[in-house]
């Protein structure tokens, strides 16, 4: 492990939560090399995720794998592991949980609901990882170390009482279709700011200054404004959503590049 890289890195970082999770994540690996073991962090969001990503740890000596239980998680914990062990995902303590909530002819219930009734028994946000939202029913990805708590005592969702909560496999977890718009779009070339300016609908320059502000990323990692683009990347911007590029095609006459981008709704 290069730990005046690593210190480096974590005195380089401005803000303060990147650098309290890079020094956590440091603690971590060394209990893991001491003690022959793989430790593990709370779930991260997203956007802290991509910047302790960007890093590049794993050139650092550093023996890590994320993962959020879903395909596609956005929220994720980090394993590490002694260097002589493989991190295994399904020994991640991730448990998944159905809550289902019968609200009669009233509204229906909110991502925002569930997550605020969960978060209203006292659990930390770091705690809880992706929510999938099926009608009346909420699939939970939890810390294993509080899930039996949330089962026992999760009684209202809004303002509802009549809830029932239970342990779940990840295979029961139905597969939600997220939809989409497509755009046909042109860009100048296909680099960062100027996709994600049109997949957002925004002018260049404030797709660069968004960009610059670490707010965007790319399969997971913040990227910069040059950073290219590729078909099937999956680009987010924090406050505005998420696309995904389809087919990167041929040049226009003026010489711009033909795309097609798929909005998320």
């Amino acid at each position: 492990m290069k730990i005046k890289k690593i210190n480096d890195i974590i005195n380089s970082a401005k803000d303060p939560t990147e650098k309290e999770t890079l020094s956590r994540i440091l603690d971590l690996s060394y209990r893991a090399q001491k003690t022959y073991s793989t430790t593990y962090t709370d779930f991260i969001d997203p956007f802290l995720l991509g910047k302790i990503k960007s890093h590049r740890l794993e050139l650092l000596g550093i023996n890590y794998l994320s993962y959020g239980g879903l395909t596609d998680s956005e929220r994720q914990i980090i394993g590490l592991a002694h260097d002589d062990l493989d991190i295994e995902e399904k020994d991640f303590p991730i448990n998944f949980i159905e809550v289902s909530v019968n609200t009669g002819i009233g509204k229906p219930v909110s991502h925002r609901d569930y997550l605020g009734a969960i978060m209203g028994l006292g659990i930390e946000r770091e705690k809880i990882g992706d929510l999938v939202i099926d009608n009346n029913t909420a699939y939970v990805t939890a810390h294993s170390d509080i899930a039996e708590y949330i089962i026992y005592t999760l009684d209202s969702v809004s303002r509802y009482g009549k809830v029932t909560c239970r342990h779940i496999l990840k295979e029961d977890i139905p597969i939600i279709k997220q939809e989409y718009k497509t755009l046909n779009c042109t860009v100048s070339s296909a680099r960062a700011d100027a996709i994600i300016a049109e997949g957002f609908n925004m002018s260049r320059s404030k797709a660069a200054k968004l960009i610059k502000a670490q707010g965007a990323m790319c399969n997971g990692v913040i990227i910069d404004q040059a950073s290219p683009i590729e078909e099937n990347d999956i680009c987010t911007l924090r406050g505005h959503g998420k696309i995904k590029v389809g087919e990167i095609g041929s040049l226009t006459r003026k010489g711009r590049r033909r795309i097609k981008i798929h909005r998320y709704i």
